[in-house]
């Protein structure tokens, strides 16, 4: 592991992790920063690692109910919300192997009591839990978090969808995506309305 200054403008070599591992979500609560899930060639893992910036040192804590790889995250009012991410039916550890890709359910973990909860299927309303739909990127937006991605409702495809972190249900924010752009990562920009205004203009 490696950290930045951007004053410095130097990179300075910190811990590594316990158990290295690619293909893994990230988010940030307060001074730490979360890998969560993800995995190496031939294995998955549901672990998760969690790195104080206040220590420079990594710790183990309560891992995922299911493993997973290529999933997205991010944090919300100290509780981090994982969605999608794929694992074998007939293997959950494997990586390889077989035919039948699972597209994984919604976990939230709550740094406070380091404990996941798994939203119920019944209630999971993303999107089909197949391996037709994939999530590029998810960001935060107020009390809201913004998933991205090709998200696949049943016989239609929408490209953002938008879960209330207190009601706990989703909307549609939008059904088209960019033209010709796939897997692109995101990032939430809060512009004054003067600046998105000139932007729409110049558009024209």
């Amino acid at each position: 592991m490696e950290v930045y200054n951007i004053f410095s403008n130097k990179w300075t070599s910190l811990p590594d992790m316990n158990l290295r591992r690619v293909w893994s979500a990230y988010a940030v609560v307060g001074k730490k920063i979360y890998v969560i899930a993800g995995g190496m060639v031939g294995k998955l893992y549901e672990s998760v690692e969690c790195f104080d910036t206040t220590t420079n040192s990594w710790a183990s804590v309560c891992p995922m109910r299911e493993r997973r790889c290529d999933a997205r995250a991010t944090a919300c009012r100290g509780n981090i919300y994982v969605f999608g991410g794929f694992r074998r039916y007939e293997c959950p550890s494997a990586m390889h192997g077989g035919n039948n890709i699972k597209f994984c359910g919604t976990e939230i973990y709550c740094s406070a009591q380091d404990s996941w909860q798994q939203v119920p299927r019944g209630h999971e309303c993303l999107c089909t839990m197949t391996d037709t739909s994939q999530i590029f990127s998810v960001v935060r937006n107020g009390e809201e978090i913004w998933v991205v991605g090709d998200l696949d409702m049943g016989g239609r495809f929408e490209c953002i969808r938008a879960y209330n972190v207190f009601s706990r249900t989703w909307r549609t924010i939008s059904v088209t995506g960019p033209p010709n752009c796939r897997g692109y990562p995101c990032c939430m920009l809060h512009l004054p309305n003067h600046v998105i205004v000139n932007l729409l203009v110049k558009e024209k």
